[in-house]
This record gives C-alpha cells, structure tokens and sequence, in this order.
C-alpha cells in the first residue's frame, strides 16, 4: 500500500513537472510557432517508461492537454487545435514505451551497465521523439494546409526542433531514469518487476479461464 501511494505521489510529481516545464518552454520560445520541447520531452518518456504502457498513453495525453492549453495562452494558431497538439501525442509515450521494452529484451543478458541500464532509456527516448515530430508535421500539413506544406514543416523543424529535442532526450531521460530509481529506490519505482509479475497473472488467469471453458 504505501509503495502504491509513493508511486502514485510520484506520478503526480512529474505530471506538474511536464506542466511547469513545458510553460517555461512555451513562453522563452514564443516567438517560434513549434518551440523545442527540450527538457519537457525527457520528463515525459522519464514519466512514460517509469510503469507500463498505460502510463505512457496517459502521458503522452497529458502532454497534448498541455500544449493544447498552451497554445490558447499564448494564442499559437497550429496547436490550438486538439486534433494537432494533442492527438498525435497520444501514440507519443506508447511509442517511446514500445521502444524501451523492446530494447530491454534484446539486451538483457548484457552485462554492461551502459547497455542495459541506459541505452534502453535512450532507445526508447529516440523513438518517441521519431514519432512526435512525424506525427505533428503530419497533423499540421493536414489539418493547416495554409501554414505551409509537408516539405516546409520538415525543414523547419528537422533543422531546429527535432535535432536540439533528439540530442536532449536521449541523454536526460537515461539520466533522470537512473537517478529516479536510485533516489525512490526499488519499490517505488523499479516497476518493472511488478509489472511482469501482473502480466503473468493475467496470463495465467486467462489460460485458466480458456481450460475450464474447454
């Protein structure tokens, strides 16, 4: 019970933490209509890759909700429309979560520290930040035709936001990760282990399920 609350004391740390930082982000870039996300970014896939892949569709949502919120603040015309700002961010954190477990499988008889307790982090921070940029340059040259198109978007922001978003992620997020887990030790945020356990309960729970059916 109390690891559940500290996790869940944890969770609501971050998420005010993506908040704050993403507004700070936000005003310091506003003359840029797509600020970088520099430091916001590694607290998400930090927030997503802490649990499973619930937590990351529910930062990834949390983070679109941000920037939607954001963007009426300040009155920025692209992302004030959910369908920009906070639909492709829900496959954001699912992206980056998909990349980290996939990467922990293939190495986890690696006896590297590096290999095994940090590239995953970095692996799956570059896959959400792949997918953040592909998505909302999709949704921006779909939805605002007007703003310019697909070709004007990627230049625009392959040579600013997504190489300053990409080379901060994938070095924070290993960082925050590790010093997360050694600051909350093993029970409140090692949730790995506790995660595979209820996956093979669920597991076992179905197959039990589908022997007394048969």
């Amino acid at each position: 019970m109390e690891s559940k609350s500290k996790r869940i004391a944890l969770y609501g740390v971050f998420a005010a933490l993506i908040v704050v930082v993403f507004y700070l982000e936000t005003l310091i870039g506003s003359f840029w209509i797509t600020p970088p996300a520099i430091v916001s970014l590694s607290l998400l896939f930090t927030f997503c890759l802490s649990a499973d892949w619930r937590l990351g569709l529910g930062g990834g949502i949390l983070f679109g909700l941000t920037s939607w919120a954001l963007a009426a603040m300040f009155g920025n015309p692209a992302f004030i429309f959910p369908w920009i700002s906070v639909l492709p961010r829900a496959f954001v954190g699912i992206g980056a979560y998909g990349g980290f477990r996939l990467t922990k499988r293939l190495v986890k008889d690696k006896a590297n520290y590096f290999v095994t307790e940090c590239l995953p982090y970095s692996i799956g921070a570059l896959c959400g930040i792949v997918i953040n940029t592909a998505l909302v340059v999709t949704a921006l040259t779909l939805f605002l035709p007007e703003m310019g198109s697909l070709g004007d978007w990627l230049s625009a922001c392959i040579t600013i936001n997504f190489p300053i978003e990409l080379i901060a992620a994938v070095i924070l997020t290993p960082v925050l990760s590790n010093a997360l887990k050694r600051a909350f030790g093993k029970k409140a945020v090692k949730v790995e282990k506790a995660v595979k356990s209820d996956e093979s309960k669920s597991d076992i729970a179905s197959e039990t399920g589908d022997s007394r059916k048969s």
